[in-house]
């Protein structure tokens, strides 16, 4: 199933553009996801991946939720790049 973001949801523009503070104001009312996600982007620089989004949307109690959302952490202390899956509700 092939979907386009609402123009309106700026979640993973925010993410792709690595916009701490345009994460603190949109994620401001929930202090524990706001400060978790924060620390992701600063430290570990998480990205989502270029190009066309591919993921899984599943109908969820309180709405959907789009899985397999691709990105791309740095570990600079390690040396190491890692691919890891997250999971966004709309």
């Amino acid at each position: 199933m092939r979907v386009s973001p609402r123009r309106d949801d700026d979640r993973i523009d925010l993410l792709r553009r690595n916009d701490i503070q345009g994460i603190s104001i949109r994620y401001g009312s929930d202090p524990y996801l706001r400060d978790k996600i924060v620390s992701l982007m600063k430290y570990n620089g998480f990205r989502p991946t270029a190009g066309v989004l591919k993921a899984d949307i599943h109908k969820t109690y309180t709405g959907w939720e789009l899985r397999k959302i691709p990105v791309l952490g740095n570990y600079p202390t390690l040396k190491k790049q890692s691919m890891e899956y997250w999971s966004l509700t709309l």
